[in-house]
């Protein structure tokens, strides 16, 4: 991720610090006890504070928003760089789902918005993202960006004409619909609303057969297996 991360900036012109100045070590997923990983967070932030960096590019609230503490309690705002937050939908409410207790979920949303309303840019997915975003933490919109997914086909050997060929003639015949879901199996994923969805559908959308393939393992997987069976 940080590679193809460094790699797209640099692809933009944009200058990049490296080398000596990336220390590999600390570019490892934080795991554990979730008070331990607020501390080394919050620490971490505290350390970033004596560097100037132009933009800090924080994805997830639970490791974002104790990091940003630590960075807010050593600059000041006008020393601060620009603060860019990913949201793909609320923790808090994925938490919810997956069976948290109340508390924890509390703090998972007041976790979310401090860090939001804190963010200078805010990226989401989709316009949908981006209602929620507002929604949620009532953040100006302006804001709030949109980047849709995607894939820079020059990193990898597709034989792009070859495909464009493939979706042109599907396209023609009107051929079957493949879906591919490729992630953990979780109920906060939402897999079997996706089937119930399709089962409501018959599996045929404008007169197009449905295929949906799941890959993933979890402790979802056999409820999924039981729902796909009945």
């Amino acid at each position: 991720y940080v590679d193809g991360l460094m790699m797209g900036l640099q692809d933009a012109a944009l200058l990049v610090r490296g080398g000596q100045d990336l220390d590999e070590s600390r570019l490892m997923v934080r795991s554990g006890n979730f008070f331990v990983v607020f501390v080394k967070m919050l620490l971490e932030g505290l350390r970033t504070g004596s560097k100037r960096y132009a933009v800090i590019d924080l994805h997830f609230a639970g490791y974002g928003a104790p990091f940003l503490m630590g960075l807010m309690l050593r600059t000041s705002r006008r020393r601060r760089p620009v603060v860019l937050v990913h949201f793909h939908g609320p923790w808090s409410a994925e938490s919810a789902l997956a069976g948290d207790s109340t508390p924890a979920v509390w703090f998972k949303r007041a976790l979310e918005r401090w860090l939001l309303t804190r963010a200078d840019v805010i990226v989401v997915l989709s316009a949908v993202f981006k209602e929620e975003a507002l929604s949620f933490a009532g953040v100006d919109e302006e804001r709030v960006h949109i980047v849709p997914p995607g894939l820079n086909q020059s990193w990898l050997d597709l034989g792009t004409t070859q495909l464009r060929d493939q979706e042109a003639a599907a396209s023609s015949t009107r051929g079957p619909i493949q879906l591919v879901c490729i992630r953990r199996l979780t109920p906060r994923m939402g897999h079997t609303s996706l089937i119930r969805a399709l089962q409501e559908l018959n599996f045929q959308v404008d007169g197009r057969s449905v295929s949906l393939h799941i890959v993933g393992s979890g402790e979802s997987e056999r409820s999924i297996c039981e729902l796909i069976e009945d």
